[in-house]
């Protein structure tokens, strides 16, 4: 990992490379949060800051609730035809992007890296393939 090399800014963070966004996503869209929390890096003793990121509360809970609820009837009309290629489609951009996901994933909770891209990844990309059979 390359360490600190982080900044943030217009809603996104660089970790590692990687623009990763710092707000909800709720019905296709960011939305941002009054809320927010602290995140900070575990792999080293001083845990350096990544971002201040959304962290949420009654208004996005139910704002999330509500867009499920509006999807479930257009996902539950996909049949399971529809709903395997979702899935299938997911798990291929996972595998597509396993050695970046696992940068992101290390430098944000600790994991180790070499399970991260051999193991865990790997795996989230299996299971949604295995699911998308049901």
């Amino acid at each position: 990992m390359s360490g600190r090399a982080v900044s943030q800014a217009r809603g996104r963070v660089d970790v590692e490379g990687v623009s990763v966004p710092l707000e909800h996503f709720i019905e296709g869209r960011r939305v941002r949060s009054e809320e927010r929390f602290e995140v900070r890096s575990p792999i080293d003793w001083d845990g350096w800051k990544l971002a201040d990121v959304a962290a949420g509360g009654r208004l996005e809970v139910d704002a999330a609730v509500a867009a499920a609820r509006r999807a479930f009837p257009a996902w539950a009309a996909m049949g399971p035809e529809g709903r395997h290629s979702v899935l299938a489609r997911l798990a291929d951009a996972i595998d597509a992007e396993v050695p970046v996901l696992a940068r992101v994933e290390t430098v944000d909770n600790g994991s180790l890296y070499e399970a991260m891209r051999l193991r865990v990844l790997p795996r989230a990309a299996n299971n949604l393939r295995f699911f998308a059979d049901y």
